[in-house]
């Protein structure tokens, strides 16, 4: 929800910029909220642009806006001095190195005349989605060397050694019990 705080000063309509200079978020929360403030001045409102820039990120992992919307657009109302919005992040459910993308913010303007308004020097933010997918053996990666060995080892009560061997994503580990 907009914060409305009596911010006005001297007439001035304020200053937009990021609230951070970073943010994160693990890659299945689904987005990250990002927010933008507005400072020195609250009078009349005021309209923001934001853009997203790839860094290593495709539109397939990350969409500039969250489910059904696709405004790109802020509008401060007078008096109000912070908002928020959504990125919506795509889970690809891949084991990969964390991913990132910037915002940046541009077109600040009074929406009724256009007159400029000032972009802080916070003006790009840089996003990191976390990976948080873990890598699972899949049926076509395990399989039994000698079932007929095992079972007949259960049926005698005899011990049995097994020897268990792993593909993890950096290679093959081997334990055996």
């Amino acid at each position: 929800a907009p914060k409305a705080v009596s911010h006005i000063v001297c007439g001035h309509r304020g200053t937009v910029e990021f609230g951070s200079p970073s943010y994160a978020a693990a890659e299945s929360d689904g987005h990250v909220e990002v927010h933008v403030v507005r400072s020195g001045g609250g009078v009349g409102s005021v309209a923001v642009r934001y853009a997203l820039h790839h860094l290593n990120t495709t539109d397939a992992d990350v969409s500039a806006t969250a489910r059904y919307t696709s405004a790109q657009e802020l509008v401060f109302l007078p008096g109000v001095i912070e908002l928020a919005f959504r990125v919506a992040i795509h889970d690809d459910f891949e084991l990969e190195e964390d991913e990132a993308f910037e915002l940046e913010l541009y077109d600040a303007r009074v929406p009724s005349t256009g007159e400029p308004v000032s972009i802080g020097a916070q003006r790009r933010t840089r996003v990191t989605i976390e990976d948080d997918d873990f890598w699972v053996a899949g049926a076509a990666a395990t399989s039994v060397v000698d079932p007929e060995a095992a079972f007949a080892a259960m049926e005698t009560g005899t011990d049995t050694v097994f020897t268990v061997a792993t593909r993890t994503p950096t290679g093959l580990a081997r334990s055996e019990a």
